[in-house]
């Protein structure tokens, strides 16, 4: 199975009893998603999509793993730790109520629903908004590029 295809779940098989899955997700699954931030990773994912009342299917993440993002600083890769549960609602409705801010939308017709974005998204908002190594560990070279001492500057004046 392609990764990519891994987390289409078939929504007309989820019960109210509901159903629960485990996936192992690597570097394929972050370099394949139209998105920039994260270059790779490993987690494990375990996710419970059960069928609520109202066309609506409830779907719990627990997410855990590493992921590999840019460091703000030195631009090497750094690696973070992830640990992170959320729960997302998603309900049948080809109208979407705009002040409906913690449901995701979808149409009548829709027999599986892809869950790959809300893992991405999940993930990147839980990482820091600063990410960057400890300043001992940042690469070197680049530091000595974009840092510099001030009273050089001054002496070419």
């Amino acid at each position: 199975m392609k990764c990519m295809d891994l987390l289409k779940i078939n929504l007309t098989k989820v019960t109210s009893e509901g159903t629960n899955l485990s996936f192992d997700l690597h570097d394929d699954f972050f370099q394949h998603l139209e998105q920039e931030e994260i270059k790779a990773g490993n987690i494990h994912l375990d996710l419970s999509v059960r069928e609520a009342a109202g066309e609506t299917f409830i779907f719990k993440f627990n997410i855990r793993g590493t992921v590999i993002v840019e460091c703000d600083r030195c631009l090497d890769d750094l690696a973070l730790d992830v640990d992170v549960e959320e729960t997302i609602k998603v309900r049948y409705d080809d109208e979407s109520d705009s002040s409906a801010d913690d449901i995701k939308f979808i149409s009548k017709n829709t027999t599986t629903y892809d869950a790959s974005w809300d893992v991405y998204e999940i993930v990147e908002l839980a990482l820091p908004f600063q990410r960057t190594h400890a300043i001992e560990d940042c690469n070197e070279d680049m530091l000595n590029h974009i840092c510099y001492d001030d009273t050089e500057e001054d002496e070419i004046d």
